[in-house]
């Protein structure tokens, strides 16, 4: 059903009007909160047709980053890496929104629900790094709230 379902997107995605971009972001974005690896990667990969890099570099770069992160395997190596590419993608994520008049909140949905979805599944390994990217990331969006409120 997966790959049913993701060429349908896939299809859609190749349409460039921005109704069809809305369907398939509100249509991907619950999938990143799923247990399914396989699921969350295939809503990643949409996600990155959905933000070309000569348009929106910012949201590019970090659904490119959740893809990495997403394709390193869950063995020791593999967790190792995986930390980091979280920690960085934290960091990133913290330094590079709002740069470049960019909209924010697509990648910052994209980027918050992606680590909740890998923070809810057994890996323990990353477990203080998915925190740390969160409340970094939390931190920030809650800045900008604030600015806007004033």
């Amino acid at each position: 059903m997966h790959g049913v379902a993701s060429l349908n997107l896939a299809r859609l995605a190749s349409d460039r009007s921005e109704e069809a971009k809305t369907a398939i972001y509100d249509s991907i974005l619950p999938n990143l909160l799923s247990e399914d690896a396989l699921l969350r990667l295939s809503s990643l990969e949409i996600a990155a047709t959905l933000f070309p890099p000569e348009e929106t570099p910012v949201a590019a770069d970090l659904v490119a980053k959740c893809i990495e992160a997403e394709q390193m395997p869950l063995s020791v190596q593999g967790a190792r890496e995986k930390s980091m590419k979280l920690r960085k993608l934290g960091l990133v994520a913290n330094g590079q929104l709002g740069r470049d008049g960019e909209d924010e909140k697509p990648a910052l949905d994209i980027v918050v629900r992606y680590l909740t979805g890998v923070f809810s599944i057994h890996s323990y390994p990353t477990l203080d790094k998915h925190l740390s990217n969160l409340i970094t990331i939390s931190s920030y969006a809650q800045g900008q709230l604030q600015a806007s409120l004033a």
